[in-house]
């Protein structure tokens, strides 16, 4: 059976509904200390294999629910964590788990995280057999003393040999994740970076301020905190010296934090999801988006595996018809940097800016926005300022998901050493 149909008696007459399917993958060599992702390290191999079964599990649970469902799967991403840390043997087990469910090499994109460190030809291969077709690399920087610092594993000395390895099997979509802003980079640092992507061609680059989090190294570090704090300036000097080198050599803006060299590149998995497309995710902490209800699974990995498949989900919340329009008209701002009202009428029906009439007027007033007579575009000035969107100006009725999934970052709070840390 394709990946994209139901069983022939269980098909409705209804519309078939796009969906983007999320696998995480929870495991790394070590913590980097800006990371703020839900993942753990010095994991035995016995624990990763447990938890593959529990995944599977799920996946069969969840998959069951939705599968009377008319939908086109439009990809598969694979995040972490590092997912090419697992083993080859462990990496056959998860591809017979997703393939079972699946048909991979029909699902139109298929992406896997990796960090550098970990690739080697073997497990492009057996990607590359099971339909996978993109590559995202968590780069941050080629600086070696930098990463070191953040307790990350680099390797800026074999990129290039690892690019042309990637491609020499089969694999033309690479994406490269930069973070700029860490506390003790340097321009020349994060241009060296860049420039080694750019002469690769690496065709998508995503370019991404350090936030700091409370579940980072970063933040229990007093001193890399206070250094951090005191780094936003020059954090977002960074982050417009990054964009201007990248699209004066030839790459063309796709989104607020991605860069591509032609539009076939652009990520599917992303512009689905923040064009307010359902979303199903599988494993520790995933997050899932389906029919205007949000989900996220418990993010302790011995629970997750303990826990039948029925039991794994730690919140759902509904949002109201007024929310929905909140979250698609803040995701097309701090994702894509703008939106049309007529994509908002069309997908919400006549007259629905009215619920975003005070919003972007405080929005236009604050210089965050620019308000053009048929779509509203983010400034430079709310680029700066972007994690202020969902925290500050987007009124949220449903008091839960403003708290629990709309909070304001850390470095924009009073500072209270004894804040309990949430796993987000």
């Amino acid at each position: 059976m394709r990946a994209n149909e139901v069983p022939t008696g269980q098909r409705r007459n209804t519309p078939a509904q796009d969906l983007e399917l999320y696998i995480h993958i929870p495991f790394c060599k070590t913590k980097c200390k800006f990371c703020f992702y839900v993942s753990f390290v010095e994991v035995c191999e016995a624990e990763i294999n447990a938890y593959l079964t529990a995944l599977e599990q799920e996946i069969e649970f969840r998959w069951h629910g939705w599968k009377p469902r008319e939908s086109i799967v439009n990809s598969l991403y694979i995040g972490g964590g590092t997912p090419s840390l697992l083993s080859l043997r462990q990496w056959s087990h998860l591809i017979r788990v997703l393939t079972r469910f699946w048909e991979t090499r029909e699902i139109p994109e298929v992406t896997v995280e990796c960090n550098p460190s970990s690739i080697d030809e073997a497990k492009l291969r057996i990607w590359r057999a099971a339909g996978f077709n993109r590559i995202s690399l968590g780069v941050q920087n080629l600086d070696g003393q930098l990463l070191q610092r953040f307790g990350r594993e680099g390797t800026p000395g074999r990129f290039s040999h690892m690019v042309d390895l990637i491609r020499k099997n089969g694999f033309e979509n690479i994406n490269c994740d930069v973070l700029v802003g860490l506390p003790g980079e340097t321009q020349r640092s994060v241009d060296a970076t860049l420039d080694v992507l750019v002469r690769n061609k690496i065709p998508h680059i995503s370019v991404y301020p350090f936030v700091l989090r409370n579940n980072t190294g970063v933040f229990a570090d007093e001193s890399l905190r206070r250094e951090c704090l005191a780094y936003k300036t020059e954090r977002m000097e960074r982050f417009r010296s990054s964009t201007d080198y990248l699209l004066s050599h030839g790459y063309l803006r796709i989104g607020t934090a991605h860069f591509a060299l032609d539009d076939k590149y652009v990520c599917i998995h992303h512009h689905k999801y923040w064009d307010g497309g359902n979303v199903l995710g599988f494993g520790v902490s995933a997050q899932s988006f389906i029919d205007g209800r949000y989900m996220k699974n418990i993010s302790d990995l011995e629970q997750y595996i303990g826990r039948t498949p029925d039991n794994t989900q730690a919140l759902s919340i509904s949002l109201d018809s007024g929310d929905l329009i909140r979250r698609w008209a803040l995701l097309g701002l701090s994702k894509r940097m703008m939106f049309r009202y007529s994509d908002l009428e069309a997908r919400f029906g006549s007259g629905s800016v009215k619920y975003l009439q005070k919003e972007l007027s405080e929005l236009s007033k604050a210089g965050l926005v620019e308000l053009n007579k048929d779509q509203v575009h983010l400034s430079w000035k709310g680029m700066e300022q972007i994690h202020l969107l969902s925290a500050v100006y987007f009124k949220f009725k449903n008091e839960e998901y403003l708290r629990r999934v709309m909070r304001i970052p850390e470095e924009l709070q009073p500072f209270c050493p004894k804040k309990d840390v949430v796993d987000d």
